[in-house]
């Protein structure tokens, strides 16, 4: 049972310390009465195993290994004057929770880090329906802690400072200034090789590659064709400590990358 604490101060809302955020609102201020009261699985992490035993060898011999879904369940507190003021409450709380698309949620005290997931249930509230605590369930499909600021800023042919102990996705890479003229191009992440020929005037010019619509331009001209057949477009990941590098850039210019960096 939880105790109940009036946590509106002169029309605004304090907001406790692992406030829900979905989709850009703080339930605790959007819905009436509403109340974040604790979290569970934020820091939980679990692993599947496809194991086997070897006869008269001792313990068991892993072959596959990966990680399961993530679940937060949000306990709250609802307070409210009257049944009508509930029912709105819960109204506006199904609203914000159930989605077609995946919600973006991140809490309070880690506004840094969010996570994206799916409502799995809201269940029933455990007592009156004025005055009552409630939980809802959120799967994460994939596990992971995302990283409001994904963007890099890597000097050419230096090497990434990539905080993930795994290959993580590239979603784009920008150079906002080529130094060198050529019609021909390497762009290399780790041990990614990217080519392009017959290219045209490529000085002063910005280059943006998308990795996930498959799409290369240079200075707002399209030239996704010019990209060597061979090269790799959409399978791009970066390891921490890898070099970053574009054969049209002196060696004190950057190279921007979006990636999809996470933490567990």
């Amino acid at each position: 049972m939880y105790n109940f604490t009036d946590t509106k101060e002169k029309g605004s809302v304090l907001l406790p310390e692992e406030a829900i955020n979905v989709d850009g609102f703080f339930l605790d201020r959007e819905i009436t009465g509403f109340s974040t009261l604790t979290i569970d699985g934020r820091e939980s992490l679990g692993v599947s195993m496809d194991d086997y035993v070897i006869p008269r060898s001792n313990g068991i011999k892993i072959r596959n290994k990966a990680l399961k879904e993530r679940v937060l369940v949000v306990h709250y507190a609802i307070n409210t004057k009257d049944t009508e003021e509930f029912y709105s409450s819960m109204k506006k709380l199904k609203k914000h929770l159930y989605k077609e698309k995946s919600l973006k949620i991140f809490f309070n005290d880690e506004p840094n880090l969010y996570y994206e997931g799916h409502l799995r249930a809201i269940n029933p509230p455990e007592n009156n329906y004025i005055k009552s605590t409630g939980s809802f369930e959120i799967i994460c499909p994939m596990p992971y802690k995302y990283h409001f600021n994904t963007k890099k800023s890597i000097t050419n042919k230096a090497k990434a400072n990539i905080d993930s102990n795994m290959p993580i996705k590239v979603r784009m890479l920008k150079i906002d200034n080529l130094t060198s003229s050529g019609t021909s191009m390497t762009i290399q992440i780790g041990t990614y090789q990217m080519k392009f020929t017959s290219l045209p005037s490529t000085i002063g010019k910005n280059l943006v590659i998308d990795f996930e619509r498959l799409a290369v331009s240079l200075g707002g001209q399209v030239i996704t064709s010019n990209l060597d057949i061979l090269s790799d477009f959409g399978n791009i990941r970066i390891s921490d400590e890898d070099v970053v590098y574009c054969s049209l850039l002196n060696n004190t210019s950057k190279i921007i990358l979006d990636v999809e960096e996470y933490d567990l």
